[in-house]
């Protein structure tokens, strides 16, 4: 076996692998009444329904969500985490196709810098990946990505070794290289299209394909299905930079 991989153990059990803790979703529960009234006075006297249940949704299956994981057992998490992963993920997914907003990749975000506009892509990019982390960490990557919520499906949970830390120097290449790329598009090719419209879009949706065949084949070949969050995801130099100083840090399997 090459020096370069360090065998990682499985987690090991505790008492709290078999206790469940209902105190805690106290709190998580008065959010989720709480998003829900006012979404549902949103829709009795707005009359806007789409957000009024937007706010019931992820009243549900973000506040709740989150206070089931951390009441229950350890070893029950998992796929609870999994499952919520894959609600908010696939909303938000959905939303970001059909929404008009154009290009969430890292990409997106450049071009809606340089172009001074793109504020969807701008809000979304500060509240969940740059001011976001300060507060609730990399909570995006755990609970709401729509590529983790793929991956986390994988047979990979447990990493069987763990990487050199050189290896986690790709993702920085990776994000510089889109910047570049899109500094070229910009000042050499005048290309001023690569946040919005149809061309913002369809570098949406080929930058989402490419990164699901990446991500699935990096998690076959390290047998690990976050593979490619760990070594090549450009997001998590934006996310680690915040999550450094996180107030918010929950304890679990987050596998």
């Amino acid at each position: 076996m090459s020096s370069a991989f360090h065998p990682v153990p499985p987690p090991p059990k505790t008492d709290m692998d078999t206790r469940f803790n209902p105190h805690m979703l106290t709190i998580p529960l008065i959010i989720t009444a709480a998003l829900s009234l006012i979404g549902l006075a949103q829709w009795v006297c707005g009359g806007d329904w789409l957000t009024g249940l937007a706010l019931v949704y992820v009243g549900v299956f973000v506040s709740a969500g989150i206070g089931v994981y951390i009441a229950l057992p350890r070893l029950k998490r998992p796929m609870w985490r999994r499952v919520i992963m894959l609600m908010v993920g696939g909303l938000l997914l959905v939303i970001a196709l059909w929404s008009d907003h154009g290009n969430m990749q890292i990409e997106g975000l450049f071009f809606g810098v340089l172009i001074g506009a793109a504020n969807y892509i701008l809000l979304h990019y500060a509240i969940a990946k740059i001011v976001g982390p300060l507060a609730f960490g990399r909570m995006w990557c755990g609970w709401a990505c729509w590529f983790g919520m793929v991956f986390d499906f994988l047979p990979y949970p447990y990493s069987r070794f763990r990487r050199p830390a050189k290896w986690g120097w790709l993702r920085y290449a990776h994000f510089f290289a889109s910047l570049t790329a899109v500094l070229l598009l910009w000042l050499v090719f005048r290309y001023r299209d690569g946040a919005s419209g149809t061309s913002g879009l369809l570098w949406f949706v080929v930058g989402l394909a490419l990164y699901y065949v990446i991500g699935i084949g990096m998690a076959f070949a390290f047998k690990d299905n976050r593979a490619f969050c760990k070594y090549l995801c450009p997001l998590a130099v934006l996310l680690k930079s915040g999550s450094r100083f996180s107030v918010l840090k929950v304890d679990g399997i987050a596998s």
